[in-house]
């Protein structure tokens, strides 16, 4: 049985970053991918910010897996009112960037499995014996000192472990479509029919996008194919994907001994907008550097790992206002909605000017629906203000 230090399961973006991370600090480090190929399948919109990747000095447009720049973040409302938001990001391919990171993690000294699926996690003594199918035929064990999930939304190893894990989902379904295209990220929001989501429209490339659905409502494909019947829209179908996002922010206790959680797998989607490779890339570096230091320490303990959360929940990914936001903000009616929208129709809201002004302090002193819910609006605005910053 080979002997590790340190084990991540799972080379999407959280697990990467820690290895990265685990492996930059002299730990002796094994990665572990069930699939074959590194980034397939994949579930995501694939919008990421300018900052998301200068935090991490990773490449953006002379990256491979670069797409393109988006500059604008347009929200519309159920009656087709818009109010906007400058932004700097970009549309990436994400099986290019999981593929790069798992190189980067590998060139720091990791070594990178794939075709390896965790089927058991066994303590011994006070390390765990990690039990592994390769190919889905031959049985492997690793021993380990700790343990990282990055498994994504199914939190596969943690609930192995016995560990808290995300307890509430939004199920989100996309098509990657050829033959249309948008300028900006759009989000089409009806807080009736798409209970807990929203529609987005994500430019891809030139003559292509990814369109999709999240929400908590059954069905969500059918959602999605009325939605774009309804607005005839016209596109081949180049690819179907669909699974789970957590929606109610990290859990608590991403910890147990000898293990940690990070990215999806703890819970760290943004919960209004649920986007997640930031937050995951942010998780999964303080997770490994957490878990470095214990090796060396030789504490493997939850005591001792909960360094991991109490920092997690000092960072902007984990602020309460965000998911304070979500509360205030998926419970809104329609018209209620529809109102304030119409009110800004068409600012953006990070440059309002004087009339812009003039019509948010119309909103929070003089309207009818505004003076009832000032306290909401600016605990919301904090949330979105927090989620346009950090949140992708």
């Amino acid at each position: 049985m080979e002997e590790f230090d340190l084990v991540v399961v799972g080379a999407g973006p959280a697990g990467n970053r820690a290895a990265i991370s685990a492996a930059e600090a002299g730990v002796n480090t094994l990665l572990l991918e069930e699939h074959p190929i590194i980034g397939r399948p994949i579930s995501c919109g694939e919008g990421i910010s300018r900052d998301a990747l200068n935090t991490f000095d990773l490449p953006v447009e002379d990256a491979d897996y670069f797409n393109r720049p988006v500059k604008e973040f347009r929200m519309f409302a159920p009656n087709a009112s818009v109010v906007k938001l400058r932004i700097d990001g970009f549309i990436i391919n994400r099986e290019k960037f999981d593929q790069y990171n798992a190189k980067l993690a590998a060139e720091a000294g990791a070594e990178v499995k794939t075709r390896h699926r965790v089927i058991g996690v066994k303590r011994v003594g006070e390390e765990l014996e990690i039990q592994v199918l390769k190919n889905n035929s031959e049985k492997l064990s690793f021993s380990s000192k700790i343990v990282i999930d990055g498994t994504g939304p199914s939190a596969r190893i943690g609930k192995m472990i016995g560990a808290q894990t995300p307890e509430k989902y939004v199920f989100g379904v996309e098509y990657k479509l050829k033959g249309i295209t948008t300028e900006s990220f759009d989000f089409y929001l009806d807080f009736e029919k798409y209970k807990r989501g929203y529609i987005w429209i994500f430019p891809k490339g030139d003559d292509h996008a990814n369109v999709g659905i999240v929400t908590t409502r059954p069905e969500p494909r059918k959602l999605l194919d009325e939605f774009i019947t309804e607005r005839q829209i016209e596109g081949e179908i180049m690819q179907y994907i669909g699974g789970a996002i957590p929606m109610t922010g990290p859990v608590k206790e991403p910890v147990e001994n000898n293990f940690l959680a990070a990215g999806d797998a703890a819970g760290t989607a943004n919960a209004l907008f649920y986007g997640g490779i930031r937050a995951a890339l942010i998780s999964g570096d303080l997770a490994g550097k957490i878990a470095s230091k214990a090796i060396k320490e030789k504490n493997y303990s939850k005591e001792r790992l909960m360094e991991y959360p109490n920092i997690l929940f000092t960072l902007p990914i984990a602020d309460e206002s965000i998911i304070l936001a979500h509360r205030i903000f998926y419970n809104f009616k329609n018209d209620v909605y529809n109102h304030f929208s119409t009110i800004l129709d068409g600012y953006y809201l990070d440059k309002l000017g004087i009339s812009g002004y003039l019509k948010a302090g119309y909103i929070g002193f003089l309207d009818k629906y505004g003076r009832k819910m000032r306290k909401e609006l600016w605990t919301m605005i904090k949330g979105f203000k927090t989620t346009a910053e950090w949140g992708f």
